[in-house]
């Protein structure tokens, strides 16, 4: 057979085509029906027709034809239109496509030998079984009177198919409805076809609807060779006097003037317009009040608190009962969340975690739950942050959840004040259960010699702990570090400094075989861990790699980076462009040379660290302002480079001021001795001074105070008896 349009092709051809297709519709599954209806009315088939099946089902090759795959079969039977109404069909006999319909598929495949694969017809009488009291055509003539409704009202076809694959119940319910009202007089019931087909327009991808094909051709005493405008005298020659097929059967027709009535279609088509899956809708559709109207306000107050489209199917999945609350009902909870300080997208977010919250009582649920939470020690603006990520907390359940957890963090040594921050911090522990969760890390953190207090700091800065194992994560982690020369008995304090340590041991290894490479031995290596734990939080690349390339330009390497990085560790972590570069410019405004930097830097690494803003200009800005010079300011930074660190308010300026204003000594004399300004005022410089009285001015200020005190008590001996021809009287300048 030649490639034809079944709309063109001789009458009698045409009649037998469609009619024998046709007379099989009532034997097989509902989209088989469906579709060979859809062929014998010449419709063109909508996209989402063929989208309901997969690939292989709706291909056009031969193979897939005689692998017995229905889907194909129809398609080939009335494939893509070419023109409006005008279906092209393959090179296939029609006795071959009847073979098709209804032979089992073939063995594809080595690994399907020896059983036989099921049909698309029979995965979907397995998908639409089930118990039920109706016959096999009953089902099929009401899912086929569904379809069209569905399909009529703007319901993609493929669409509609999913839906009614996954409501056996809907249909079963429609039967029964339809068998109860229409006992009397079918026929004085309005088609719900009358409306749509008058009013609307056909579908999007579906086409121009026929037309030809009317209200009254739909009708239970209309034949198909009416349909397909085959004369009588036609239709006698094929068929006598019998009629050759129903449009639609009687049932079918009852049960779609049912669903029209329920409202069903345009539940559906609306669903279809907010996203909702088409098998989660027979889940909805119990908890709907009768009304479209209904369902929309529900959607728009949902709308009103920030709520996303693509969230809205979501929501009335997991909590369908919602669509049978009022809308003033709903608000109700909404006002009392906005008292508490919340804002509507946050209510909206906690809808879409937890929609069952618009539906609890206010005063026994959620007013109950927030002085729970108020009691652990949250504030109310924690409160807020705490329920909108974890809305659960507000239900009749949350003091289940919270008594058993807040019972055993206390136990661990939690203080209940900080155990509303470890939940704002880790509102998943609600989740947790005590005895597995959460007892394997709580004991082995004592058994790292943790005290209860260790244990409150961890965990209030690093809860997360107990998402971990303590077999995979935790331990060999400790026993990695142990190995390094960490003090198993330092542990719990180490922890307590940097809790994150425990978390990833490969990180953990890659970073400390880094440390090494620069020649820290091991020994060295616990002690750089246990002083600066964050260094072990560091990236190699990123961090300490280019801040140990900058060390090296400044003449920092070998003996004196291992010293630099065990005096200050956290050197590492700084950003050479932002931080170190900035701070080696400060200091060579200040006449400190180049190659002088590295061996200060060496002496006093956090010459590097230090704020340039908070700490080095105020610090220079002072002693200028005091008199001295940029020349004496470096002198004093060479001989103590932790000068640039001082306070002026707490260090310099009292030290000064009892210089020159009570010893009446020259302010050179610190330039040659800055060491003057890191010693106690109160502990040292007054003591000595009032112990040497007038013997202080015949004596350096290095020779009273660089010294210890049993070497200046021995001085101090000796200066006694020496008297005043200990030396001359020194000049005093200011």
């Amino acid at each position: 057979m030649s490639d034809f349009c079944i709309s063109s092709i001789e009458p009698r051809l045409r009649s037998v085509v469609c009619t024998e297709l046709w007379s099989k519709a009532f034997h097989l599954e509902p989209r088989a029906s469906y579709l060979r209806r859809r062929v014998s009315y010449g419709f063109p088939f909508s996209p989402g027709v063929t989208q309901c099946c997969s690939h292989k089902e709706l291909g056009q090759s031969t193979r897939s034809l005689r692998a017995g795959r229905v889907g194909s079969a129809f398609v080939a039977a009335a494939s893509v239109p070419t023109k409006p109404n005008r279906m092209v069909t393959e090179k296939h006999e029609f006795d071959d496509i009847q073979d098709l319909i209804i032979s089992p598929p073939s063995v594809t495949s080595s690994k399907h030998v020896g059983r036989q694969l099921p049909t698309l017809l029979e995965r979907e009488a397995k998908a639409l079984g089930g118990s039920t009291v109706f016959s096999r055509k009953e089902r099929i003539e009401a899912v086929n009177g569904l379809l069209d409704l569905l399909e009529i009202k703007g319901v993609s076809s493929g669409y509609a198919f999913e839906f009614v694959r996954h409501a056996g119940d809907l249909i079963d319910d429609l039967i029964v409805e339809a068998k109860q009202k229409f006992v009397e007089n079918v026929v004085d019931l309005s088609s719900p076809f009358e409306e749509a087909l008058a009013n609307a327009k056909a579908p999007e991808g579906l086409g121009s609807l026929p037309n030809e094909v009317s209200i009254a051709d739909l009708k239970r005493e209309k034949k198909i060779s009416k349909l397909l405008e085959i004369s009588q005298e036609e239709e006698s020659k094929l068929s006598g006097d019998a009629t050759l097929s129903e449009s639609i059967s009687e049932l079918a027709f009852r049960v779609s003037v049912c669903a029209e009535r329920r409202g069903l279609a345009r539940l559906v088509h609306y669903f279809q317009l907010i996203g909702m899956k088409a098998l989660n809708i027979p889940k909805v559709l119990p908890h709907v009040e009768p009304g479209i109207d209904k369902v929309m306000a529900k959607v728009e107050f949902l709308r009103s608190l920030g709520v996303k489209y693509l969230h809205l199917p979501v929501i009335l999945v997991t909590w369908p009962q919602l669509l049978s609350y009022q809308c003033d009902t709903l608000a109700l909870n909404v006002d009392y969340l906005v008292s508490l300080g919340l804002a509507h997208k946050d209510i909206g977010k906690m809808v879409i975690k937890f929609p069952q919250i618009l539906g609890r009582d206010v005063q026994t649920e959620l007013h109950k739950s927030v002085e729970i939470l108020e009691n652990l020690g949250v504030q109310l603006r924690d409160v807020k942050k705490l329920v909108v990520r974890y809305p659960v907390l507000l239900t009749e359940d949350a003091p289940k959840k919270l008594d058993p957890l807040v019972n055993y963090l206390t136990e661990l040594g939690v203080r209940k004040e900080h155990i509303g921050t470890v939940l704002i911090r880790r509102p998943l522990l609600l989740d947790s259960d005590v005895e597995k969760d959460l007892l394997p890390v709580g004991n082995y953190l004592k058994s790292l010699n943790a005290s209860p207090d260790d244990i409150d700091k961890i965990l209030m800065s690093f809860p997360q702990l107990f998402c971990y194992d303590v077999d995979q994560d935790f331990r060999p982690t400790v026993l990695h570090l142990e190995s390094l020369g960490v003090e198993p008995s330092l542990m719990g304090k180490l922890f307590r400094r940097h809790p994150q340590l425990l978390k990833n041991r490969r990180s953990l290894e890659l970073k400390l075989d880094f440390l090494l490479s620069l020649g820290l031995e091991p020994k060295d290596l616990g002690k750089v861990i246990y002083n600066a734990p964050q260094l072990l939080c560091l990236s190699v690349g990123e961090n300490m790699f280019p801040t140990v390339k900058f060390l090296e330009s400044i003449s920092i390497e070998g003996p004196s980076l291992l010293k630099v990085l065990k005096l200050k560790p956290m050197i590492l972590a700084y950003n050479v462009e932002t931080k170190l570069k900035p701070n080696v410019k400060f200091l060579r405004s200040i006449q400190i040379k180049q190659g002088e930097i590295g061996k200060l830097v060496a002496r006093h690494p956090q010459l590097l660290t230090l704020s340039i803003d908070r700490n080095l200009k105020p610090t220079v800005n002072y002693l200028l302002k005091l008199g001295f010079t940029r020349g004496d300011v470096a002198d004093m930074v060479r001989n103590l480079p932790s000068i640039l660190g001082f306070s002026v308010v707490t260090v310099l300026a009292p030290k000064y001021g009892y210089l020159v204003d009570v010893m009446k000594r020259s302010r050179k004399e610190v330039v040659q001795f800055p060491q003057f300004f890191s010693y106690s005022l109160a502990n040292r410089i007054i003591p000595r001074h009032q112990r040497l009285g007038k013997l202080f001015d015949l004596v350096s200020l290095s020779s009273v105070y660089g010294c210890s005190d049993d070497a200046f008590e021995k001085k101090a001996a000796k200066w006694d008896q020496c008297g005043p021809s200990l030396r001359s009287p020194r000049k005093r300048t200011n």
